[in-house]
């Protein structure tokens, strides 16, 4: 036959009966055809006869015609381009060069190994070209079999850590890129960057440019695997976001966390791995048998892996064994982020001691480094060449240890899309004088031959780092390369110490420096900013907030530069500049619940004087901490202001909150008056959305009254409204209160409806106080259900919550709710400390009606410990504080009294108040 010859499907099944003739004479066996791992093996073929007279019988039931035109593709690993090809080639120049420095053995496919799993699919279906090629034989006619088509078990979203620390791993990234898209081990391969974007919040971008939501990663059948490339520095991991964006991750799919730094220097991060003997809930999802507290046990945990082989081919290893891990794998309790101080251990202001401390805690290259870096201006460039010829056993990870300890800075002002080898660094003052003393003085001199040989090729921005050259003719340097000023601060210090005819230089050197010195800006006179009017917090919009510098147009900010804009105004006593980036700023941490943060800003913004919306702001930060008093002061005081000014809409906020306040504080009758003064207001100016919260606020006051139809029917007027005006945050908030009417009128069902609807709903928009009210609701809800192991899942959840957003209030209430939960159970000391929790905070917060609940149950614990003296004690002060308040259960606490007395006796479970 000739190669022209076009193949039908004689030719095809003659061929396929061939060979395993051929492969079961030479090896006795016959294996599988088509269950290759090569994903280019299924590809479809048409096997269809190309003439008459060659009957095609259909077996397993799936007819011939329908299996031969379905495709079968392979699975997508990634771009055959040239731009692919420009790529690599690149990347095999940096990893030989990478390679020089110690750095670790590339990830290969080796390590990806036991994850190149294939599972069915039944919408699709293959030629089982075995049974096909077997059955033809002995019938002696072609008889068409067919199988369900497999396809590899998971996709991959490669997700890479953009932020600016990341730099200086970029070949060892590039490298794992490469790694993964040609290993076939995975159905389609995405890369994402991981960015911050204008308003604060995570993104995801494409290689395209396309922004993505966190949240769409998401993939409940569990077949995506998440691969998170970080360093774990940058400040974006210590926040509320960035915890919830792990946990939501990892309650559905595998996650692995790739960390890029030495595993000595992981627990330095802002994600520090714990060590973990895992069991899998599914496969890659995770959960603690080791002995952390019993809170870590209900929390998913994302294994950390160093990228390397052997540290990625053990995890993927224990993803698909049956079998629990024998060895402990690193690992975070995504539950409990964020797991570090944002603000960092304490430093030394003393560069000697800061030193000291380095030295004590750094592998003795990464200190080597450090000195040698001491004799020059800072960059990455600079960096590799230093590691290149003077000590070529050091790696990036040698590197990081010292751009991140504590003792270099960053001076370059950070820009968008930067190249990571222009950033220009410094160490803190004092600390490069303290290090140079470790350093002979002939090492010094190898690092200055060396940086005049390679100025050109490392200067960069800098000019040059010639210092020799540098030093000798400073007034054409500073002339023709204004950016060398750091490079020739550097040669003052550095040859300053040698004496002689450097000394003489680096004097003349210093007196230019002063002569040319730009003067320094003054705070007092800050740039003036043309603010365009804030928009309405009430209608829902998202925080964009422009502004215009020198007329140059509008600029979209980000939070940290409207705080920067801020603490300016601040300085230069701007006070209308101030207020209007301060509310603004207020509103969008708000959202967020980063109350601590927003209270501090209002207080600042304060001291330029009285200002309606400060004060709003502030009840509001009180308020979500539950100092309730101090909130109703500064709302009331901001409603003063707003009436004055006419403002109605404010005033009917205000009016509505401070509702809110006395109904917590348990005068319903002024928080009812309250709300429907609201109400009126609202009504008459057309805020729909303000309408809907004092509805929900009249359906919280007839809750507490025990109206629960009246308010159950206030509630669902408020869910209406904010359906209709798309109000996410604020139709949580009111399913989840319906949800406790339900409950309470016996509709347990629907009351779980309820809040599992609203708890998506707060997550997905990170209003955390409202997911941990949500958390506490579903554990009163489960508690009543009789599942006390869910009831307690849920408030441990919730109190941890509470906690990580400073909620003092909601942290007592959950508290007390998880004493009476651990008296259930019959764990009599955790509820005894629960309850001794409780009443500690609410007597921290001055909440006297709260603060009779705790000592109630406190009472009832004591009195079954025969302690019925301590338990006298707790119910005297209970109805003293009850009759002052006028507690709905005081009667109940009088009566528990005068049992408890007489027969000095023990007294069964009274029961709690719930939050």
């Amino acid at each position: 036959m000739s190669v022209h010859d076009e193949l039908d499907v004689h030719h095809l099944l003659d061929v396929l009966w061939m060979a395993r003739l051929v492969r079961a004479d030479e090896t006795g066996i016959a294996g599988p055809v088509g269950e290759t791992a090569d994903a280019s093996a299924h590809t479809a073929t048409d096997a269809r006869p190309k003439g008459p007279g060659s009957p095609v019988e259909a077996l397993s039931g799936v007819a011939a015609a329908d299996a031969l035109h379905q495709p079968v593709t392979a699975a997508r690993l990634g771009s055959g381009s040239a731009a692919g090809g420009r790529a690599t080639a690149e990347h095999a120049h940096r990893a030989g060069r990478a390679g020089q420095h110690g750095d670790a053995t590339p990830v290969t496919s080796r390590a990806l190994r036991p994850l190149r799993r294939r599972v069915p699919r039944r919408d699709r279906i293959a030629l089982d070209e075995e049974r096909t090629l077997r059955v033809s034989a002995d019938l002696g006619r072609p008889v068409v079999i067919t199988r369900p088509h497999t396809e590899r078990w998971l996709d991959l979203a490669l997700v890479i850590d953009a932020s600016p620390t990341m730099g200086i791993w970029q070949e060892k990234v590039a490298g794992l890129r490469t790694a993964v898209r040609r290993s076939g081990v995975f159905r389609d391969v995405r890369v994402l960057r991981l960015v911050t974007d204008d308003v604060g919040d995570l993104a995801l971008l494409t290689t395209g440019g396309q922004r993505h939501q966190p949240s769409e990663l998401l993939d409940r059948t569990g077949r995506r695997l998440i691969a998170l490339v970080t360093d774990g520095v940058d400040d974006r991991w210590h926040t509320i976001e960035a915890a919830a964006m792990l946990a939501r991750w990892s309650a559905h799919n595998p996650v692995l966390t790739l960390q890029v730094l030495p595993p000595a220097l992981w627990h330095r991060t802002a994600l520090p791995p714990l060590p973990l003997r895992p069991r899998q809930v599914r496969p890659g999802i995770w959960q603690s048998t080791s002995p952390y507290p019993a809170e870590y046990e209900t929390s998913n945990w994302i294994p950390v892996a160093a990228v390397d082989d052997s540290s990625i081919h053990r995890w993927a290893s224990t993803v698909v064994s049956s079998r629990p891990p024998t060895l402990e794998l690193p690992a975070i309790p995504v539950g409990f982020l964020p797991l570090a101080d944002p603000a960092g251990p304490a430093m030394a202001d003393d560069p000697v001691e800061l030193v000291a401390l380095f030295h004590s805690d750094s592998s003795p290259t990464a200190f080597a480094l450090a000195g040698y870096l001491a004799s020059a201006p800072i960059t990455l460039p600079v960096a590799r060449a230093i590691q290149e010829d003077l000590l070529p056993a050091s790696d990036t990870g040698h590197l990081a240890e010292v751009l991140f300890s504590g003792l270099v800075e960053r001076i370059s002002p950070p820009r968008p899309e930067e190249d990571p080898d222009a950033v220009v660094y410094d160490f803190l003052p004092g600390v490069r004088h303290e290090l140079l003393r470790t350093r002979r003085r002939d090492e010094t001199f190898r690092v200055l031959r060396l940086l005049g040989r390679r100025s050109a090729s490392v200067a960069g921005r800098l000019g040059t780092v010639d210092l020799f050259s540098l030093a000798e003719n400073p007034s054409g340097y500073l002339r023709d390369h204004p950016d060398s000023r750091l490079a020739a601060t550097v040669a003052v210090t550095v040859l300053g110490g040698f004496g002689g005819v450097y000394a003489d230089n680096a004097t003349r050197l210093q007196l230019m420096l002063e002569e040319t010195a730009a003067p320094a800006p003054a705070l007092t006179n800050p740039p003036a900013l043309l603010l365009k009017p804030a928009p309405d917090a009430t209608a829902g919009t998202q925080w964009a907030a422009p502004l215009e510098l020198f007329g140059s147009g509008p600029v979209v900010a980000t939070a940290s530069q409207w705080a920067e804009v801020h603490r300016l105004a601040l300085a230069g006593r701007k006070a209308t500049i101030a207020r209007d980036v301060g509310h603004r700023l207020a509103t969008v941490w708000l959202r967020v619940s980063r109350l601590a943060d927003v209270a501090a800003l209002s207080r600042a913004t304060l001291t330029l004087g009285p200002d309606a919306n400060a004060l709003y702001d502030l009840g509001r930060a009180e308020s979500g901490m539950g100092r309730y008093r101090d909130a109703l002061a500064s709302y009331e005081l901001a409603l003063h202001l707003y009436r004055d000014a006419g403002a109605r809409g404010d005033e009917a906020a205000a009016l509505n909150n401070i509702a809110f306040l006395y109904n917590n504080l348990g005068d319903a009758a002024q928080a009812l008056a309250y709300s429907e003064r609201a109400l009126s207001i609202q009504r008459e100016v057309g805020n729909r959305a303000g309408e809907a919260a004092a509805l929900n606020n009249i359906g919280s006051v007839l809750y507490t009254l025990g109206d629960r139809r009246q308010a159950l029917d206030r509630f669902q007027q408020a869910l209406v409204i904010r359906l209709e005006v798309g109000d996410r945050g604020g139709e949580a908030t009111t399913r989840s209160n319906i949800g406790n009417v339900l409950l309470a009128l016996g509709d347990r069902q629907q009351a779980l409806a309820h809040h599992q609807q609203a708890l998506p709903i707060q997550r997905e928009i990170g209003d955390r106080a409202g997911e941990a009210t949500t958390l506490h609701n579903l554990g009163s809800l489960y508690d009543d259900l009789g599942d006390r192991g869910q009831a307690l899942t849920y408030y441990r959840q919730a109190l941890s919550l509470c906690q990580e957003i400073g909620d003092r209030a909601g942290e007592a209430g959950t508290l007390s709710n998880l004493g009476n939960l651990y008296y259930a159970l019959d764990d009599r000391q955790q509820a005894l400390a629960c309850h001794q929790r409780a009443l500690a905070i609410r007597q921290e917060l001055g909440d006297r009606d709260a603060e009779a609940t705790s000592r109630f149950n406190l009472a009832v614990l004591l009195s079954q410990t025969e302690q019925i003296d301590d338990a006298a004690a707790h119910l005297r002060e209970s109805i003293r504080l009850a009759e002052e308040t006028g507690h709905p259960s005081l009667e109940r606490i009088r009566s528990f009294l005068d049992e408890l007395q007489p027969s000095g006796g023990k007294r069964p479970k009274g029961g709690g108040q719930s939050r």
